[in-house]
């Protein structure tokens, strides 16, 4: 009992020290969450307009623009070259800013019920990227990347589920998905910063890519939250 409370205790300063990170991998890092801010950025725009009704002549042409977006970022990728990146950044925006414009119809329903149903979900969204994120980058070098057979399970349950609830549209299967989906997008935060970290140290220096993986993430986890509140206030 004497030794667990003689034990040191856990500092701030060691858990934001980063002494597992070479100086490149900070550049790199400060690369990725400077885009992925820019994208939130873009995103927020892309949902203020939709919720406002503007911009509603995009209709399903916004999600065939997104997917465009992600594709070209997807193959024009260069990791080893990154001047011949054409407008990469430009389409890393362009998928931020539809990507919001999508939220739409779950913000404005949101905001029907009670309108601090989206600032909490954005804050605790944003808190739990934080506290995940910074648990991949402080804790021991490839830890987190058994996660990664989980979570592709994860994702082929996800998509099953989804496809199923098609034809019988159970309430109780509809709760699962998202609870499920909240779980398995909060575990790839931790996952995919590591595999940052990983593929930049075998020289894949894409911080265009890199940041969209967690921005997907931390959007994925954060329109699971808007879904989880809004239902709980409907019920009340």
């Amino acid at each position: 009992m004497q030794s667990v409370f003689n034990r040191p205790s856990m500092s701030i300063k060691a858990l934001t020290s980063f002494s597992n990170l070479t100086p490149p991998m900070r550049s790199h890092l400060t690369k990725v969450y400077s885009n992925m801010l820019y994208c939130c950025i873009a995103a927020s725009v892309g949902g203020y307009l939709s919720v406002i009704g503007r911009l509603q002549v995009l209709g399903w042409l916004g999600g065939l623009l997104s997917m465009c977006c992600f594709f070209y970022l997807l193959f024009t990728r260069n990791p080893h070259n990154l001047r011949k990146g054409g407008y990469r950044f430009e389409a890393l925006l362009g998928f931020g800013f539809l990507t919001g414009f999508g939220t739409g119809p779950i913000l404005r329903i949101a905001l029907a019920v009670n309108p601090a149903i989206i600032p909490a979900a954005c804050l605790a969204g944003t808190v739990i990227f934080l506290c995940f994120s910074l648990a991949a980058l402080t804790a021991q070098r490839r830890s987190m990347l058994y996660l990664g057979g989980y979570l592709s399970t994860g994702l082929l349950l996800l998509l099953g589920l989804g496809f199923l609830n098609i034809f019988f549209r159970s309430p109780l299967v509809f709760n699962f998905q998202i609870y499920l989906c909240l779980m398995v997008f909060i575990a790839f935060i931790p996952f995919d910063t590591q595999m940052i970290l990983e593929r930049f140290e075998m020289g894949d220096q894409d911080h265009i890519m890199h940041s969209l993986d967690l921005f997907i993430d931390l959007v994925q986890v954060i329109r699971m939250l808007i879904v989880i509140l809004t239902k709980k206030e409907e019920k009340k």
